[in-house]
């Protein structure tokens, strides 16, 4: 996610929970110049995780890393510690999955 659309999404969720930007600074215990500065101006600025973090989860939201894009298949199977599959292999697990 780029900063200009984080700064965007809070903004848009701050106003989608009916909350003034006073408010919500006073909730997440941050100055309401912190939630000016993250919906206006983050893509231009430092981000103190830590405030953003208190922000994000006065509105029941959290701060997460999460992939770019899906795992491929290779992968997966890596990760779960299997050997690397062979092609026979590859393509029984590529029938089974596309008939799900």
């Amino acid at each position: 996610m780029e900063l200009g659309s984080l700064a965007e999404s809070l903004r848009e969720i701050r106003i989608e929970k009916r909350m003034t930007q006073r408010e919500l600074a006073i909730a997440a215990g941050v100055s309401r110049r912190t939630i000016s500065t993250l919906e206006n101006e983050a893509m231009f600025v430092t981000v103190n995780l830590f405030s953003l973090n208190k922000v994000l989860e006065v509105m029941g939201y959290s701060l997460a890393v999460i992939p770019a894009r899906p795992p491929t298949l290779q992968e997966v199977l890596q990760d779960a510690g299997r050997l690397q599959p062979h092609r026979a292999a590859k393509h029984r697990v590529r029938k089974m999955l596309s008939e799900l």
